[in-house]
């Protein structure tokens, strides 16, 4: 890293901290904090809410999963990409959750079920989300060491001090800056700058990639790998065990099953304009995600070229030194493609990926931060004192519930080891929760004899079997008698401990409430339908009135169609295809080519979309907000009194 690399980077964090100042003047109330005055557009909020799922520990464990997949992982991928669609355009949970009019999930399983089903259900998602969020500070930690060579340790009067640890301060730092100085609305403002630095940036490194190595010997490079192995061609893999179709299989049957139960990211699902920038938002949001993943698999595929392709033999030679000064072997895994990446980059590329991942970090800590405070207090501490808390003492109380969260992340990372690749770790924590809870939420909804017996069975196993997946993992290597099984780790990996939790609670749920069930719960008055409508009950039924949409409005939607549509129906084809002829490596690296030329394109115009109607909607949510607060501020005489109230009542 040179000096010039540390100003891009510490340019960029001046930028976010001045940015969270300026908004910390509009945002004054506990619906600022928590929701953003619900008044948040469609650009905003879907850049804001994806990169609040976008962390540094995402490109860690995107690098993890495609260096060992290569393209075929993008293949598969293909495969769950419709999910997204069908959720949308079916209302599936988010209609009738709307229809029940609860505010949050806890508190529709209170309405359904039991308040003290709320509160259990509130521990458990805060227990899952922390322990899912806890490794994020250290493996961030961990990559900015590694790239910037920086020394593994500090010596401090005699103590040599892991230099993560220092790092891991001064990023979780950031984040609570931005959090505690204007709440959701710093998040999700700051959010949607890092999304435009994310994206931006990943185009030009990708771009120097492919000038670096080559176009052609990017894709051709790939074709080396062994039999079984493909880094090509996806029915050549059946040596590949963590990272084969199973997983996005089990991936696909996840989104269905835990839409909208694992609540990381509640704070935007009420900070939307209105219900249509919310269901636009989502598009958008899940539009963006599929591009963004499809342009990032270019940097591990490219690493591993480097590694394994003759022109690159002294470069792969420095990158192997560097990694083997690594003691532990997962995180010799995790930092193999930071550690190439940092070997291949000249001065300013280095610094923008820098300032790339301590903003992809500082976004999702705070979201993370602020997601599993607010439901902390809001479901487990208000629930439990039975009395309200005053405006003052909820924004007291959220802001020490956050720095609570982001203490217990700095001290989990540190002392925890993660022995897994790190999307296996994702789904095994947050199975202690969601395995049970997404069949509370659809059963809840859609069944009129779940009951609560049912629903407490169901969390209750699907926390009992995740956490034992979790302690199993961890002591298998240190029992002599589990070795003696022969296998030298727990042969279940995280994906498929997900799975098998989920269908148990699901079957548990199913038949503890048939055997329970004395009379079906009254599903009508739930969702406010027949007999027990009233005039606020109508709800849409078309997801989308396309007569009342502006042409910007149709053009997301038969874009976003369209996106989808292709995807699938090429995957359809090279799925009938191969069962009837061989497709060579010759066709693939074609194929390759052609769609990764596409979605580079597409992600050009997407950014420059996002930019303008990112720049509109931050202009307004700051007019807005700050209308509010004036509003809101005490008059400073009674003739200012009186004129202010005329201004506010015409």
């Amino acid at each position: 890293m040179s000096i010039l690399d540390w100003m891009i980077v510490a340019g960029f964090v001046l930028l976010l901290c001045g940015m969270s100042w300026w908004l910390s003047r509009v945002s004054k109330s506990v619906a600022d904090f928590m929701a953003a005055g619900r008044c948040a557009g469609r650009f905003v909020l879907s850049m804001a809410n994806d990169m609040g799922g976008f962390a540094a520990i995402f490109v860690v464990a995107t690098f993890e999963q495609f260096y060992v997949s290569g393209y075929p992982g993008a293949w598969w991928s293909i495969m769950t990409m419709p999910i997204g669609a069908v959720v949308m355009f079916t209302g599936w949970i988010q209609y009738r959750f709307r229809e029940t009019r609860a505010l949050t999930m806890p508190g529709f399983f209170s309405e359904r079920y039991s308040p003290r089903l709320r509160v259990f259900a509130g521990i458990l998602a805060f227990i899952a989300g922390v322990m899912n969020y806890g490794i994020f500070p250290g493996v961030t930690a961990n990559l900015i060491v590694n790239f910037c060579g920086l020394p593994q340790t500090i010596d401090v009067a005699g103590w040599a001090m892991p230099t993560m640890l220092p790092v891991m301060m001064i990023i979780l730092s950031i984040a609570m800056f931005v959090l505690l100085s204007g709440g959701l609305v710093s998040v999700m403002v700051t959010d949607f700058l890092q999304g435009l630095l994310v994206l931006f940036g990943t185009l030009a490194i990708v771009a120097f990639l492919i000038y670096a190595i080559g176009w052609n010997t990017l894709f051709e490079g790939a074709s080396a790998a062994p039999a079984g192995e493909s880094k090509i061609n996806p029915f050549d893999q059946s040596n590949v065990r963590s990272f084969d179709v199973w997983f996005f299989m089990i991936l696909m049957v996840n989104r269905l099953y835990s839409f909208m139960a694992f609540p990381t990211r509640q704070g935007y699902d009420a900070a939307a304009l209105s219900p249509e920038e919310s269901r636009f938002s989502r598009m958008l949001g899940d539009w963006m995600f599929s591009v963004r993943m499809f342009i990032l698999m270019l940097l591990p595929i490219g690493a591993w070229v480097v590694m394994h392709h003759v022109n690159f033999e002294a470069l792969a030679a420095s990158a192997q030194a560097a990694i083997s000064q690594i003691p532990d072997e997962q995180t010799q895994k995790q930092m193999t493609v930071p550690l190439i990446l940092a070997e291949l980059f000249p001065v300013g590329l280095m610094g923008l990926f820098v300032a790339m991942m301590v903003g992809a970090a500082v976004s999702t800590d705070n979201t993370f931060v602020h997601s599993w405070g607010s439901i902390f207090v809001h479901d487990v501490v208000e629930p439990i004192r039975k009395k309200g808390l005053s405006e003052k003492a909820k924004l007291i109380t959220l802001r020490a519930a956050t720095l609570g969260v982001a203490v217990f992340a700095l001290v989990w990372s540190y002392f925890f080891p993660i022995g897994e690749y790190i999307f296996m770790y994702f789904q095994i924590t947050s199975s202690i929760y969601v395995a049970g809870a997404g069949a509370l939420v659809i059963g809840g909804l859609y069944w009129s004899r779940g009951t609560t017996a049912g629903a407490w069975s169901a969390l209750t196993v699907g926390l009992t079997l995740s956490f034992t997946g979790i302690v199993l993992r961890l002591v298998w290597p240190y029992v002599e008698g589990l070795q003696n099984l022969g296998y030298e780790t727990f042969p279940i990996n995280g994906v498929w401990v997900f799975f098998i939790a989920m269908l148990t609670s699901a079957s548990t749920y199913v038949v503890v409430s048939l055997l329970t069930c004395r009379q079906p719960h009254d599903m009508d008055k739930m969702l406010h339908r027949g007999t027990h409508a009233d005039p606020y009950s109508h709800v849409p039924r078309k997801i989308f009135n396309f007569s009342s949409l502006t042409w910007g409005s149709r053009w997301t939607i038969y874009s976003y169609l369209g996106f989808m549509g292709g995807c699938v129906a090429i995957f359809v084809v090279g799925m009938v295809l191969a069962q009837f002829v061989t497709l060579a490596d010759g066709f693939w690296i074609g194929f390759w080519k052609i769609f990764v030329a596409a979605i580079l394109i597409m992600a050009a115009v997407m950014a420059i979309i996002f930019l303008i109607g990112g720049i509109g909607d931050i202009r307004r949510l700051y007019r807005v907000l700050g209308q509010a607060a004036a509003e809101r501020e005490p008059p400073d005489s009674p003739a200012e009194s009186a004129d202010s109230s005329v201004a506010r009542n015409p």
